[in-house]
């Protein structure tokens, strides 16, 4: 007979009810998106009637949407438009960013003590300009 004690609440019941609940949950909250993935696929008739399972899955509306319209861009310009701006922006960061990391690395910042000085920029971030402004103009 093993009678090793399980852990404070490491129980098999609790463990198996807790993931129950997760997978109940999870297929709740993912259901409406299977359904209209599901609906994508069906054609316009189908998708306004009662709710089918088994239909005859069709791609036009993906057409419809991917097609160039007068004067609208498609969805894949669109997509390459949102994917450059994307990769400019995040370059752009990543330049300015980058350098200003590494030398506040090498090169402590002195104004708070011993160690400290990494720990003092993270409040400044946080903190909103408006109100930080005010404090300090009366400081000085």
């Amino acid at each position: 007979m093993n009678d090793e004690r399980a852990v404070v609440g490491e129980r098999r019941w609790v463990n198996a009810v807790f993931g129950l609940l997760a997978w109940v949950l999870g297929l709740v909250f993912f259901f409406p998106v299977f359904w209209m993935v599901l609906n994508s696929f069906k054609s316009e008739a189908d998708a306004n009637t009662s709710p089918k399972l088994f239909f005859h899955p069709t791609l036009d509306r993906y057409h419809d949407v991917t097609a160039s319209a007068g004067g609208v861009l498609s969805a894949g310009q669109a997509f390459t438009n949102s994917a450059v701006v994307v990769i400019v922006s995040t370059l752009i960061v990543l330049t300015l960013a980058i350098p200003a990391a590494y030398a506040l690395a090498i090169r402590p910042v002195g104004c708070c003590g011993r160690g400290q000085g990494r720990l003092a920029t993270a409040p400044g971030r946080l903190w909103p300009t408006t109100p930080r402004l005010q404090v300090w103009s009366r400081v000085a």
